[in-house]
C-alpha cells in the first residue's frame, strides 16, 4: 500500500523542508539576543542583591548604635546606683576659734564647719584636726566627743551639743541631700595657742565616711578668732 501511494504520488523535488543552516543570520541573532537577555538577568540580579545586602548591612549597623546605646545607658545607670550606694560628702572650714580651758590649762580649737551630703546617708566619725605651725610641725587631736554643755558662741554662730558634728553624726546617718553648719572642738597643749594662731598656719580637718573613706577640708589663713578662758568647756 505504502509502495502504491509513493508510485502514485511521487514526492516532486524541492518539496521537503530543508533544514536552516547553523550559520544563518537569523540564528545569530537569535543567539546575540539570548546572550544579551541572559546577560542582563545576571547584572539585574548582582544590582538587586546588592540593594539587599546594602539593606542588610544597615540594619545591622542600626541594630549596633541601638545595642551601645542600650549599654552605655545601662552603663550610666549601674554607675549612678552605685553613686546612690556610697556617701559624697563636701566639708569646709569656715572659722577657727581659738581659746583656753583653765582647768586643764589647754588650748581649745574649735572649727566652725560646713558640712553636705550628696550621696547615700552616712555616719560621719572620727575627726581629727591637723594644724601644720610655721615651725613646719604638724600638730594632732581627736575631736571632743562627749560634749554635754554649750560653749560660749562665737562670730554669732551658737556652740552647742545639738549642732557639734563630731557627736551629731558618729551614729546618725546624715541624710542624702542634707546640709549642715556645726562645730568640731579638739584641744591642743596650751603652749600652742601663739603657734596656732599666726596667719599661715594650714589647718586639716578629716573624718571618715560609713565605707571607711576619708573626707578632708584643708584651709589656710582661714580667720581665727581669741576668745579668751573659757570657763564651762569640757
Amino acid at each position: 500500500m505504502e509502495e502504491w501511494w509513493r508510485n502514485k504520488y511521487p514526492k516532486k523535488r524541492g518539496a521537503g523542508v530543508i533544514a536552516e543552516s547553523p550559520k544563518s543570520p537569523t540564528r545569530r541573532k537569535l543567539r546575540t539576543l539570548a546572550t544579551v537577555l541572559i546577560g542582563l538577568s545576571i547584572v539585574g540580579f548582582m544590582i538587586s542583591g546588592s540593594f539587599w545586602v546594602s539593606g542588610i548591612e544597615g540594619k545591622i549597623d542600626n541594630s549596633e548604635k541601638e545595642i551601645n546605646g542600650s549599654i552605655t545607658n545601662l552603663q550610666s545607670e549601674i554607675a549612678g546606683a552605685r553613686e546612690l550606694n556610697h556617701a559624697k560628702f563636701n566639708c569646709t572650714i569656715d572659722i577657727v576659734e581659738l581659746a583656753i580651758v583653765p582647768p586643764q590649762n589647754k588650748s581649745l580649737v574649735i572649727a566652725i564647719t560646713t558640712i553636705i551630703n550628696s550621696g547615700a546617708p552616712s555616719v560621719a566619725r572620727d575627726w581629727f584636726l591637723k594644724a601644720k605651725v610655721l615651725s613646719g610641725e604638724i600638730l594632732t587631736a581627736q575631736a571632743l566627743i562627749g560634749i554635754t554643755n554649750s560653749v560660749p558662741p562665737t562670730a554669732g554662730i551658737a556652740l552647742t551639743p545639738e549642732n557639734n558634728l563630731a557627736s551629731l553624726f558618729i551614729h546618725t546617718p546624715m541624710a542624702n541631700g542634707s546640709a549642715m553648719d556645726g562645730w568640731v572642738g579638739f584641744a591642743f597643749e596650751r603652749k600652742y595657742l601663739d603657734e596656732l594662731n599666726r596667719p599661715g598656719v594650714v589647718f586639716t580637718l578629716s573624718f571618715h565616711d560609713k565605707d571607711g573613706a576619708l573626707i578632708e577640708a584643708v584651709e589656710t589663713n582661714v580667720l581665727t578668732f581669741y576668745s579668751g578662758p573659757i570657763q564651762n568647756a569640757p
